[in-house]
């Protein structure tokens, strides 16, 4: 198995090992404490990858045909930039916490 990332997209697998262990640690600890622990480390997700995303890209001059190029900053894990893996932590975390529910009780 292989990670794909660019830039700082490592963040994204980081913060959720995070709060995996955080929740290891919580010794008498219900299920749902681990789903509540997923987006909220996602915030660091959201707030890192706005601030790195949206620097000033960067310009260079390729010396062969004298064209600038700008280059927009990619920091994304599995070509997701590193912001949206909030709302993606937030669904997951959504439907398991569903998924939970509805086996204990029956909807």
């Amino acid at each position: 198995m292989f990670l794909v990332f660019s830039g700082k997209g490592w963040v994204a697998p980081v913060s959720t090992l995070a709060a995996v262990l955080l929740a290891i640690t919580v010794d008498p600890a219900p299920p749902w404490v681990f789903w509540v622990l997923i987006p909220a480390f996602g915030i660091i997700d959201y707030r890192l990858g706005k601030r790195l995303n949206s620097a000033p890209p960067r310009l260079l001059k390729d010396l062969q045909t004298g064209e600038i190029i700008e280059e927009y900053p990619d920091h994304s894990f599995f070509w997701i930039p590193l912001q949206y893996w909030l709302w993606i932590k937030v669904f997951f975390a959504f439907s398991a916490i569903v998924a939970f529910l509805s086996d204990r009780y029956d909807f």
